[in-house]
């Protein structure tokens, strides 16, 4: 330090006392021309290196405008909905066909699992027929949980009564309210149980033209896969705007409101008995001195294609071979029988016991004329079903000589025919009239094969029924 004080500047600076201030001035300068240094440095090093990618942050954004709509997590919403209301959904018959819980014990879906239930019914009939030489009946099958309550074969719908399980119902919702344009979904269950959706647009909804009546009053933008099981057509909240099922030429949507109406037809058109029946009291029994049977309340006598030798005051104490013991189990008896077929029963009248036959009506209390033809030896029922108007022609039912039961393990099961089949020649003659059934009755005392032509759906079908005693590998062509 003493050897800079001795510099002339550093003096004259210093007696001036403008030493410290030029210090100062000295070192400002000196860091600005070092941080301009530094500055030029990293910049070339900046230009040389690449572009560094910038990077995403997921920011988690919640707004309550957009909440439960598909904008937010479209595809993990449609999943949620879909988990939501298979709670909603349940599975019917062997076939697994999808119901659209309405009630709590109400389930709505299509005729098959309808025909399934008559074609159980219709089999017990043909066991009892082929594994019994007298007239004792065997034990009905059990039908498991559902009960058939109704079903309408020209809309192809059916109604079932769930017992033994309290079931989850839909909320319905009027689809007039909705805006044009508002997102739905149709949700239905796999084979195996799992709900998949399907999401679309709701359109409108329409009344009083021919489209409306053929293929529902309920229209919605989707493309739905080509599937005969029934979906539930809901909006974002999970309520019910429809129900949506396949038709011979298409799909049919209707609305709600057109659900309410076709439940309330179907459950007022409960499944008509001619025969009503009440139980007797103990006491009413003890003077009559017997243990089984039921009043015989009222027959309805123009349900009979043949005049019935039951009478109102009757006391049925057997029908079809059982023992009748209850109201509640002849009308289960009664629903066990195949309409169109002889049904014996025992009645007392007048402290005598009496025995008598009669023809069993159909479902509305209407005679049935053609009775089924059983082909007892191969296990096969057919039944005539009369030539439909020409506004039924899309009935899911067709016209002709049908397969109403096949019994399993028969030639029949075993050469391929199905439930629901439409027998169109047999031995190649022609069996398009009622009157026909003659050809299919001497076709019965054949002992060789015999060869039908069936038609399934828009295709027909070659079998060759093959007594067991001389089967090979017989099959569908």
């Amino acid at each position: 330090m003493r050897f800079l004080l001795r510099l002339p500047v550093i003096r004259s600076l210093r007696h001036r006392q403008l030493l410290f201030p030029v210090v100062l001035v000295l070192v400002a300068v000196t860091v600005l021309i070092l941080g301009a240094l530094e500055q030029r440095d990293t910049s070339r090093v900046v230009s040389e290196s690449p572009i560094p990618e910038p990077i995403e942050i997921n920011r988690l954004v919640s707004r309550a405008d957009l909440d439960k709509t598909p904008l937010t997590y479209f595809a993990d919403y449609w999943t949620q909905l879909a988990e939501q209301t298979s709670r909603q959904l349940i599975s019917v018959g062997s076939a697994k066909t999808p119901g659209i819980v309405i009630g709590p014990r109400l389930v709505l879906t299509t005729i098959e699992p309808a025909l399934e239930v008559l074609a159980v019914q219709n089999r017990a009939n043909l066991t009892r027929e082929v594994e019994t030489e007298n007239e004792e009946a065997l034990p009905l099958p059990e039908l498991g949980f559902y009960r058939l309550i109704g079903w309408d074969a020209e809309i192809g719908l059916a109604l079932f009564n769930v017992t033994g399980q309290e079931l989850i119902p839909f909320t319905l919702t009027d689809p007039r309210a909705m805006p044009s344009g508002s997102y739905v979904g149709a949700v239905t269950l796999t084979e195996v149980g799992d709900a998949t959706v399907t999401p679309g647009y709701f359109v409108t909804t329409t009344s009083g033209d021919a489209a409306a009546s053929e293929f529902g009053d309920l229209v919605i933008s989707m493309e739905l896969p080509e599937m005969s099981s029934a979906a539930a057509v809901v909006n974002l909240d999970g309520a019910l705007l429809g129900l949506s099922y396949a038709i011979p030429n298409g799909r049919r949507v209707i609305s709600t409101t057109e659900i309410l109406s076709l439940i309330e037809k179907l459950q007022a058109e409960t499944v008509c008995r001619s025969v009503e029946v009440a139980t007797l009291d103990e006491s009413v029994r003890d003077v009559l001195v017997i243990e089984d049977g039921v009043l015989v309340e009222y027959v309805h006598r123009e349900a009979f294609h043949a005049e019935p030798s039951l009478l109102g005051g009757d006391i049925l104490f057997e029908w079809a071979g059982e023992k009748v013991e209850s109201a509640e189990q002849f009308e289960r008896l009664y629903d066990a029988q195949i309409p169109g077929e002889s049904v014996e029963f025992r009645v007392l009248r007048n402290r005598r016991r009496l025995s008598g036959d009669a023809i069993v009506p159909d479902t509305h209390c209407e005679p049935v004329e053609s009775t089924p033809v059983r082909f007892v030896k191969w296990g096969l029922v057919l039944q005539w079903v009369p030539e439909m108007q020409e506004e039924l022609k899309q009935s899911v039912v067709p016209a002709g000589w049908l397969v109403v039961a096949v019994f399993p393990d028969s030639s029949s099961s075993l050469a391929g025919i199905e439930e629901q089949d439409l027998l169109v020649a047999v031995g190649g003659a022609m069996v398009a009239t009622e009157q026909d059934r003659e050809i299919i009755e001497k076709a019965t005392e054949l002992s060789e094969p015999v060869l039908l032509s069936v038609r399934r759906g828009g295709r027909m079908k070659l079998v060759a029924l093959v007594p067991s005693d001389q089967q090979t590998s017989p099959g569908v062509q």
